[in-house]
């Protein structure tokens, strides 16, 4: 019987292969775009992050705090008190 069937059990054996590769080809097709969706929405954040960055670092206009860490410090105070003021 499997000198007989032999060419027919090496094709269901390759057809089954190629199924198994299928199925992985897509399962990474699925993987990188779930990747890639959260690669976007990483990058959001970053060009988020990164305006925050800009406006704390921006040079400050007239008088006031002349370094980074002042201004930013400065900037903070003064939406603490903002905050404080609006919830009295």
């Amino acid at each position: 019987f499997v000198k007989s069937s032999k060419p027919q059990m090496i094709n269901i054996f390759f057809s089954f292969v190629c199924v198994l590769l299928a199925y992985q080809i897509h399962a990474m097709r699925a993987g990188i775009k779930k990747l890639m969706a959260e690669n976007e929405e990483k990058d959001e954040e970053v060009g988020r992050l990164r305006g925050i960055l800009a406006e704390l670092s921006r040079e400050p206009s007239g008088d006031g705090p002349a370094t980074f860490a002042s201004a930013a410090a400065s900037r903070c105070a003064d939406i603490v008190r903002g905050r404080f003021s609006d919830s009295e």
